[in-house]
């Protein structure tokens, strides 16, 4: 199957889902209001529209199978290491884990060109402290503590 195939498939499966959520969006309280419901809902019809263009569209000569050899390998690993860092989100919490997950996704992202470990953990750590900061400080939502750590 070819790429932009399972790309339209994935893009209608996420769009039904997201439109399936908006009707668990409460109702607008404000008379004239358009309510919550309208923006995702728009959004999940442009991403079931885009996506069914991809899935009904005539593949081109050039086009290119999904994934193929060295590239299966890179995806299956970006997927353990999404769920692996789903479990240690739910157990350490969000700090930890985000800097592990980012170091190693670092590390596999520098195909070619070889990203020393000190530097990955320099891009890991500001990144988990801007998105700290953004998340704790200035919108003031508390992230992931970790069920681990509420058991101490």
């Amino acid at each position: 199957m070819h790429r932009d195939r399972i790309v339209g498939i994935i893009t209608v499966i996420i769009g039904a889902a997201v439109a399936l959520m908006t009707f668990q969006l409460p109702d607008s309280n404000m008379a004239g209001d358009v309510g919550p419901k309208v923006f995702p809902f728009i959004s999940a019809a442009i991403m079931l529209l885009c996506g069914a263009i991809l899935v009904v569209r005539k593949p081109t000569k050039d086009a290119k199978p999904f994934l193929v050899g060295e590239q299966k390998k890179r995806f299956l690993a970006i997927i353990g290491v999404i769920i692996g860092y789903i479990v240690l989100m739910w157990a350490a919490g969000f700090v930890i884990p985000t800097l592990l997950m980012l170091v190693v996704l670092c590390l596999m992202f520098g195909k070619d060109e070889k990203v020393p470990v000190w530097q990955a953990i320099v891009y890991a750590v500001i990144i988990t402290g801007i998105i700290y900061v953004m998340f704790s400080i200035v919108l003031h939502l508390r992230l992931p503590v970790g069920n681990i750590i509420n058991l101490i």
